[in-house]
C-alpha cells in the first residue's frame, strides 16, 4: 500500500498531469476540476473532472499507479 508521506506528492504528480491533459484537448472548457479524487483497493489513485468539448459533455479520468509509477489519462463519453 502507498505511504501515508507519499500520498501528498502521487495526488500532487496525478492532479499536475491530470490538468495538462485536459489543457491538451482542443476546444475544452473545464465544468468541474478534480470533482472526485480517491485511492482504491487496488493500489491507485484516480480523479474525475467533467468537461466540455465541442458543446458535448464529457468526463476525463487519469489514474496513478503508484507501484508502476505509472499515470493514465482518458476521455469517456457521458
Amino acid at each position: 500500500m502507498m505511504q501515508s508521506k507519499h500520498k501528498k506528492t502521487y495526488i500532487s504528480a496525478l492532479r499536475d498531469s491530470h490538468y495538462e491533459f485536459i489543457k491538451g484537448i482542443k476546444d475544452v472548457s473545464i465544468i468541474t476540476f478534480a470533482k472526485k479524487e480517491q485511492f482504491s483497493s487496488l493500489n491507485q489513485v484516480y480523479i474525475l473532472s467533467s468537461v466540455k468539448v465541442n458543446n458535448q459533455h464529457k468526463n476525463v479520468i487519469s489514474i496513478l499507479y503508484p507501484e508502476q509509477m505509472k499515470i493514465t489519462n482518458k476521455i469517456k463519453e457521458i
